[in-house]
């Protein structure tokens, strides 16, 4: 697989991870003193991550044009 599908693939699957976060407690990090009213809340860890993903890919797409 080449380097942009790579980035792709990587990017679609933090992106579909994110909402599988709302339901979690946060144990780690700023929002770990809230701990059990952080349910509801997504992790900013993987949005970041899904963020910088998409942003990769979308630099490495407009360069192929």
């Amino acid at each position: 697989e080449d380097l942009v599908g790579a980035f792709q693939a990587a990017a679609d699957a933090a992106t579909a991870a994110i909402e599988g976060t709302r339901n979690w407690i946060a144990r780690r990090g700023r929002q770990s003193f809230t701990g059990e009213r952080s349910i509801g809340t997504l992790d900013p860890g993987i949005v970041a991550v899904a963020t910088m993903l998409q942003a990769i890919v979308k630099k490495f797409k407009k360069r192929e044009n």
